[in-house]
């Protein structure tokens, strides 16, 4: 389509444009094609001409972390510690059906447009054929989506700092998944599915170094090269993931990956709550990201990451959600507020306080660079995609009086005032109305589909509570003591 967007106010975080901008701005098929004060129409015919008068264009917000599992899984699951918290979440995991994950990709995919998010993340752990029940959500919803199936090959109490000597017998898995399956299951996805349609990315998903086999961890990272795409893991999300780096390795985790050759800037380091000082240092001279997801680290205890030290040390910082059953939701502005001010009270001088437009573009050019596309999206520039987003004063309080669009949007706005998002070139919401999929559907499966897991006994098992019981004295009770 030929879109011309006129009259409106932009924020083009692209790096260097300080200021907001009254700008025209032309879409020619997917592309942003023209941006000028004033765009000639003389002679010229569009699809569609959209008067952005009084409002504020921004490039699609990206969650550059999250798990669309969680969607339909959120409000069951306790608030407590990360290691105790995964348990749960991983048997509710297991009982997903190829129907249950398009669900909650596309209920995930409903509430991220409607609030201004154009492209995810999405570290997924599931089998083959539920991984491309996801991709099928996406694909219908429009949203631009990087899937990177979460993989590991380790016993989840193999993964801890603990004297296996001491784990009983029954709280071990049974066979381990073998590395080259694991492998063979993303690559396969990326031969199929890899920018086709160009709105998918397929990205190599190591789920933590701790739960991965150094073999599983370099051959994942050679295939990522290979495939010219990304290595996207959790790293250093708790305190107690930092002991288990020194007493797997002997050595802090990130050093451990720098040895293992797969830190660069195609590596995106989830969280990275607890790294070091010459870990963060290591990592901005390789030129990887860290994912920081505020909420989520907040709510499970797992701590606060040094952003602060990272902007200094030339660290890339991108923002994620995290899950929406730890996380809270998948609201890009949420996560933006957190971030923007979380980090204040541990920095002496105010002048080096984060500011609002380095928060945005977190939000959405860093993000693009984290997914290896910050040359095709990420800011509203000539010649990248069109995914952008229109904000509606008349929808926000935040945004009446509009003084200083950045402040207000980061500090304030929760997404009211999403009023159209553009993906490719594509309307995909306009006047808070989804168009690509029917809500009233949506809202029908989910239901159906989270009644059906809760009858297979969602969480509540046995072995579970032995697993938290055992967990809670040998990594906690201890250390009271």
């Amino acid at each position: 389509m030929d879109i011309l967007i006129k009259n409106g106010t932009i924020i083009p975080c692209d790096g260097k444009t300080r200021t907001p901008l009254k700008r025209d701005l032309h879409i020619n098929g997917k592309i942003i094609r023209e941006i000028r004060e004033k765009i000639d129409t003389t002679g010229k015919t569009f699809d569609r001409i959209i008067d952005a008068e009084g409002k504020i264009l921004i490039p699609g917000l990206i969650n550059a972390h999250m798990h669309s599992y969680a969607n339909l899984i959120k409000g069951y699951s306790d608030t407590i510690p990360l290691e105790l918290w995964m348990l749960q979440i991983s048997a509710g995991g297991k009982l997903f059906e190829p129907e249950d994950n398009y669900y909650s990709a596309l209920l995930g995919a409903a509430e991220m447009l409607l609030s201004g998010t154009t492209f995810c993340t999405d570290h997924l752990a599931q089998s083959y054929e539920n991984l491309e029940a996801a991709l099928k959500a996406y694909q219908e919803s429009g949203l631009r989506v990087a899937l990177a199936p979460m993989i590991s090959d380790k016993s989840y109490m193999d993964t801890l700092p603990l004297d296996s000597s001491q784990v009983p017998e029954h709280f071990l898995s049974g066979p381990l998944p073998r590395v080259e399956d694991l492998l063979d299951t993303t690559a396969r996805l990326y031969k199929k599915w890899n920018n086709s349609p160009d709105t998918v990315r397929i990205f190599f998903g190591p789920s933590g170094p701790q739960r991965c086999s150094d073999e599983l961890l370099k051959k994942a990272y050679t295939l990522a090269e290979e495939y010219e795409t990304g290595f996207h893991t959790h790293v250093l999300e708790s305190k107690i993931q930092a002991e288990t780096g020194i007493k797997f390795y002997g050595k802090p985790l990130v050093l451990h990956l720098d040895a293992l050759g797969v830190l660069s800037p195609r590596t995106a380091l989830v969280h990275s709550v607890w790294l070091s000082k010459e870990e963060s240092q290591v990592a901005a001279e390789r030129g990887a990201v860290v994912i920081h997801n505020p909420a989520s680290n907040l709510r499970l205890g797992s701590g606060t990451a040094p952003v602060n030290r990272f902007r200094k040390q030339g660290l890339r910082i991108a923002l994620g959600t995290d899950g929406a059953n730890c996380g809270g939701s998948l609201s890009m502005f949420e996560s933006m507020k957190l971030a923007a001010i979380l980090h204040n009270p541990e920095e002496l001088d105010p002048e080096s306080w984060i500011k609002s437009l380095e928060i945005l573009e977190m939000a959405t050019l860093q993000g693009a660079i984290a997914a290896g596309m910050g040359d095709k999206t990420g800011s509203l520039e000539e010649g990248k995609y069109a995914d952008l987003v229109i904000l509606n004063p008349r929808y926000s309080f935040n945004l009446h009086p509009l003084q200083k669009a950045t402040d207000q949007i980061v500090y304030g706005e929760t997404g009211s005032s999403v009023d159209t998002v553009i993906i490719n070139g594509r309307i995909v919401v306009e006047e808070r109305k989804i168009k690509t999929f029917d809500e009233t559907r949506l809202f029908e499966g989910v239901q159906a589909r989270a009644e059906a897991l809760l009858k297979k006994g969602l969480f509540k098992t046995k072995i579970i509570d032995e697993q938290i019981s055992f967990l809670r004295k040998k990594l906690w009770g201890e250390k009271k003591s």
